[in-house]
């Protein structure tokens, strides 16, 4: 779902709408960020916010590389480590704030389908 999201949106972001080993690779540091932030998520969300959270975060990751990274900061990022990592991190603390439970953790049946 990340990547998919991932494709569209930096098409969008770099008017290339064609689809190539590159912009499968982006994708797939998209997928890493998540990656990521789940690890500090699992037992806090339910499977839907998982969902909502992976699409919110190929968008802002997009944005992020695209836009600020790459764009205003002209930075050179090789293999894309400090950018994954860093914005790995910064999302998964907006997260862990965001999602903040009040004493009540998520049952196992809620994780059920």
């Amino acid at each position: 779902l990340n990547m998919e999201c991932n494709l569209i949106i930096e098409s969008f972001l770099t008017s290339n709408f064609s689809i190539t080993m590159d912009s499968i690779i982006n994708a797939e540091f998209s997928a890493a960020t998540l990656l990521i932030s789940f690890g500090a998520l699992i037992g806090r969300t339910t499977p839907l916010q998982m969902c909502l959270i992976a699409i919110a975060e190929s968008a802002f990751y997009a944005i992020n590389k695209i836009l600020i990274v790459f764009g205003m900061f002209q930075a050179e990022d090789v293999g894309g480590t400090l950018t994954i990592h860093m914005f790995g991190a910064f999302f998964w603390s907006s997260c862990v704030l965001c999602t903040r439970s009040t004493g009540e953790g998520v049952s196992i049946e809620q994780y059920c389908f």
